[in-house]
């Protein structure tokens, strides 16, 4: 095996949340708050932040705590823009701007509040089989 997060550093380890927040750079004291702002949560049963199902509420309490460097990534966009069947987007009042076209991940209403990452092919598949049936309908 090769050398652990920690090693490459791009992983931290420590005993408290206080020490955590030192090794990567973040006040201490907010993310204590944040932390137990979580638990709170996690006690309460329900995510009023982020909207997690209950069953994915898992309070923070004991050590040790880790943190990871992670990247920005983007499977799709929740929200984008309105559009019709025929991926025509559309106005503040619902109707089409001539022209002006949008399909796969910037559509928006496809996937609520949260991109489905348990569907395989979901995001792409819609891309490809969007683009090819917008681009038949122009050609014609």
């Amino acid at each position: 095996m090769g050398p652990s997060g920690i090693e490459q550093g791009i992983a931290y380890e420590a005993d408290t949340i206080e020490e955590l927040a030192k090794k990567i750079g973040c006040d201490a004291s907010t993310l204590s708050k944040t932390v137990e702002r979580h638990n709170g949560m996690c006690e309460a049963g329900e995510d009023t932040d982020y909207y997690k199902k209950p069953v994915f509420l898992t309070p923070v309490k004991e050590g040790p705590f880790y943190a990871l460097k992670v990247g920005p990534a983007l499977l799709t966009v929740t929200g984008g823009l309105k559009t019709d069947i025929n991926f025509e987007c559309l106005d503040a009042d619902g109707k089409p701007i001539e022209g002006l076209y949008a399909l796969g991940n910037c559509m928006g209403d496809i996937t609520a509040v949260d991109c489905p990452i348990n569907v395989a092919g979901n995001s792409h598949g819609r891309c490809i089989t969007y683009g090819y049936l917008l681009g038949k309908d122009l050609a014609k």
